[in-house]
């Protein structure tokens, strides 16, 4: 369901990005040889330092002693490191400058979701005061579905290489490189509620084209892209995001 929900927002959002871009583009269409279009699909990975799950610290004052789901186990930490995998699919419009540098515009949305291990926590009792503890709070700590979810991905970038010309080329493979801006929004689901995360930043990548096919116009791609942002609060401190993808490239 959420697949659906984010492709048809994406859907919404490349009709409005293309009109956008076929109005600045439109006094280039006279060199249309110079446009290609792309898909891919890729592996997005989310890596995010010291994140918060929903179990209480210190209540009242009171030190925190517990009882894991029902057979009284070890209390998992209330701060952990993400390392997640998604999929994601996504589009380009790029323009050919000249025969070494052109200009893209993406967009991308997920195609599946990730579950988290996380954990909702309840009071159970207040002991009191045990020698050596404290005041000490009972609670009960139970695990919870979770979900994280790519809900979409627009950028703009310069690529320098990969071109149609040949002149940056190993034989039938072109690589290059890309800098940009992106921005990436992901949701993150627990018994109903959700909760927003978005990364606004610089992204740099690098990849290749590969040419099958010598008279076709259509070249395999390989493409890796890093984006990084900082401070997303007081304890999340950096969320990295990977793309590794790979797709097919189209020059009209």
């Amino acid at each position: 369901m959420n697949t659906i929900k984010n492709a048809l927002m994406f859907t919404r959002s490349v009709l409005l990005g293309s009109a956008i871009a076929i109005t600045i583009l439109l006094p280039l269409t006279a060199n249309a040889e110079r446009f290609y279009i792309g898909v891919s699909l890729s592996d997005v990975n989310y890596s995010r330092d010291n994140v918060q799950r929903a179990i209480l610290d210190e209540l009242n004052g009171f030190s925190v002693a517990t009882v894991f789901a029902e057979d009284g186990g070890e209390r998992p930490p209330r701060i952990v490191d993400l390392d997640e995998s998604l999929n994601s699919f996504t589009l380009k419009l790029g323009y050919q400058l000249n025969d070494y540098f052109s200009v893209e515009v993406r967009g991308a949305f997920g195609v599946s979701e990730a579950t988290l291990d996380d954990y909702a926590e309840d009071q159970r009792a207040q002991f009191g005061t045990i020698p050596g503890l404290g005041n000490v709070l009972s609670t009960f700590t139970t695990p919870k579905d979770s979900t994280l979810t790519l809900n979409s991905t627009y950028g703009a970038f310069l690529r320098a290489g990969g071109g149609a010309s040949g002149k940056i080329s190993i034989g039938p493979i072109s690589p290059y490189l890309l800098v940009g801006y992106q921005r990436s929004k992901f949701t993150a689901g627990i018994d109903g509620g959700t909760a927003g995360v978005s990364a606004n930043g610089n992204a740099y990548g690098a990849g290749m084209n590969i040419r099958f096919w010598k008279d076709y116009p259509t070249v395999f791609n390989v493409e890796w892209v890093e984006q990084t942002e900082e401070s997303l609060d007081s304890l999340s401190q950096e969320l990295d995001l990977r793309w590794i993808s790979a797709g097919f490239e189209y020059r009209f």
